[in-house]
């Protein structure tokens, strides 16, 4: 099924003639686009698109605008003009340590954030350390208001 993977790592010179490579992409559809019905195309340089699916079911995705009710440490915080900390959930095990964030957003988000949670040591010296977008993989522009999503 297709060669092997290269993705963008390798420079479409370095593939030899007649070599097969599959190239994987991961499209994110913005949050604001309805669901319906789309069309999928591909084009190579400035050639024009060619069609790949002519007729693509998109489903919105699942959102949740109430806290839910097993939150372990319910809080409102503002962070910023659009976004609070609704609650977090701690655990650990095995030199580990779990955290869970409930965020909610005020208002469309319209800029791009990442969120860190630190660990600090009692001289306030950070000893872990984790940034990421928020769901871990989510752009925090892509959030509607009032949606509420656990990170």
């Amino acid at each position: 099924m297709g060669g092997p993977s290269v993705g963008r790592l390798v420079p479409c010179y370095h593939v030899a003639s007649r070599q097969v490579v599959r190239d994987p992409w991961l499209l994110g559809a913005p949050s604001l686009r309805p669901p319906g019905d789309y069309r999928l195309e591909v084009a190579w340089g400035d050639q024009a698109a060619a069609p790949l699916v002519p007729k693509l079911r998109v489903n919105g995705r699942e959102r949740s605008f109430s806290l839910p009710e097993d939150v372990q440490h319910p809080l409102t915080l503002r962070l910023g003009e659009s976004i609070y900390l609704r609650g977090y959930a701690l655990t650990g095990a095995a030199g580990k340590l779990s955290v869970v964030l409930d965020w909610q957003a005020a208002a469309l988000i319209d800029t791009d954030y990442t969120v860190f949670v630190q660990l600090l040591d009692a001289n306030g010296r950070i000893v872990a350390q984790k940034d990421q977008y928020p769901l871990g993989r989510h752009r925090a522009d892509l959030y509607l208001g009032g949606r509420r999503s656990g990170d």
